[in-house]
């Protein structure tokens, strides 16, 4: 009978325990299965990408948000193939899109909307032959000279905003003629180009086998090829995008606009793993080449450079949120499109903003989650810090984009008439 009785009650326990539970797996959210799809570009911000990754950081917060997702990364996807299966709902996320050809996006009425920064100071050059090989020592030297570029990027945008900047002339008015050249050809400067503008990694491969030489870059500093080799041109005061330089872009992180209106918190898991990532890559320098290397195919001593470049990696900017300065930068990109005619019209202030404040409320959520930091103030003061390739990184900063209507002209308040 005692047996008995022990038996049943013991019997008891393990029902209710069971009973128990079930009512626990009851309680807790299911495990909602998703497929994303996520392009990220090789370049600059290739250790943060690949961090993301190989890490797994967004399948980690997708999992605290109650999703168990299975990504598909898309590797190497950049431009107009980007916004195209944006379009076609082939992509969700990508991230690598800067300032010029995602104003292009916006204004086709693509909908996918910029939530945040992959990689900042894309710090594009203008290489010119070796001293004694050249008589392009200066800027201003480039007056009735070829430049090989890829026209309608960046690299274009740099060497008409050195020499607006440094002349007073627009390319046409000091006679450059442009011609599209490939990076990996244009940096070794043949005979048909008198000078290379291109973008990192290219920009230092030449330097590196010593068949070019950096006259300037973005950030307006001279490079071994200038006759102020060392110096930093007095003109970046003169523009828009000063203390950076001459001009300032960033890679983007975009979402699809309706992946985001169904799925918001995975927009905000999203956001809290490229935050991590740029945490990661910032602090632990050896394993973020270590992690890009096979991406990039790069000499050692090229892979140093690059990750001194982009201000994630460099430990320089750790806020990965739209803020005020990249709304500008985004503008002026537009606003030299249309001064490049590449575009007929720029994108404006009104159409901008209605398309960022779109994201805003996940970028705000993504920031209290990680204790409000950096805070509002130094948001506000920017960015600063060192760079063993570049010395001192000066990054603008502005308000976070869910300020957008506290702060009185917001974006406009730091605007100045022309795209330099």
């Amino acid at each position: 009978m005692r047996m008995g009785t022990k038996l049943g009650s013991r019997f008891g326990q393990v029902l209710r325990t069971v009973g128990v539970l079930g009512l626990i797996a009851a309680a807790l959210p299911a495990q909602a299965a998703t497929e994303v799809r996520v392009a990220w570009l090789v370049g600059p911000n290739t250790p943060l990408s690949v961090t993301l990754v190989e890490e797994k950081l967004f399948e980690k917060y997708a999992k605290e948000a109650g999703y168990d997702v299975t990504v598909e990364w898309h590797k190497g996807m950049s431009g107009p193939p980007v916004s195209q299966a944006l379009a076609a709902d082939r992509l969700d996320f990508e991230m690598g899109t800067s300032a010029m050809p995602l104003s292009s996006r916006l204004q086709a009425g693509i909908a996918a909307i910029p939530i945040g920064i992959a990689a900042t100071h894309i710090s594009n050059a203008v290489l010119v032959r070796p001293k004694g090989k050249t008589d392009v020592t200066s800027i201003a030297k480039l007056e009735g000279k070829t430049v090989g570029t890829f026209i309608g990027t960046a690299a274009h945008y740099v060497l008409a905003a050195g020499v607006m900047l440094e002349t007073g002339k627009s390319l046409d008015e000091a006679g450059i003629k442009l011609i599209n050249v490939k990076p990996a050809e244009c940096v070794k400067m043949p005979e048909i180009i008198d000078a290379c503008a291109t973008w990192p990694p290219f920009r230092y491969f030449g330097p590196q086998t010593g068949l070019s030489s950096l006259l300037f870059d973005a950030d307006g500093r001279y490079g071994e090829g200038h006759e102020n080799a060392g110096g930093r041109s007095a003109d970046v005061a003169k523009s828009w995008a000063a203390p950076s330089g001459f001009i300032a872009d960033s890679l983007h992180l975009s979402v699809r606009e309706a992946f985001m209106d169904e799925h918001p918190d995975l927009v905000v898991a999203m956001l809290l793993a490229v935050w991590e990532a740029v945490d990661r890559i910032s602090t632990d320098r050896e394993r973020s080449i270590e992690l890009a290397g096979p991406h990039w195919g790069l000499p050692r001593e090229v892979a140093e450079k690059v990750m001194d470049t982009a201000g994630e990696p460099a430990g320089v900017r750790n806020a990965p949120i739209m803020l005020e300065s990249d709304a500008l930068a985004i503008i002026k990109a537009s606003e030299f499109m249309e001064h490049a005619k590449i575009v007929d019209k720029a994108i404006t202030w009104e159409e901008l903003i209605t398309i960022l404040r779109k994201g805003a409320a996940m970028q705000k959520l993504a920031w209290e989650k990680r204790g409000g930091k950096p805070s509002v103030d130094e948001l506000l003061a920017g960015f600063k810090g060192e760079s063993a390739t570049f010395g001192t990184i000066e990054l603008q900063g502005g308000a976070p984009i869910w300020m957008i209507d506290d702060v009185a002209d917001w974006g406009r308040r730091m605007y100045k008439p022309g795209p330099f």
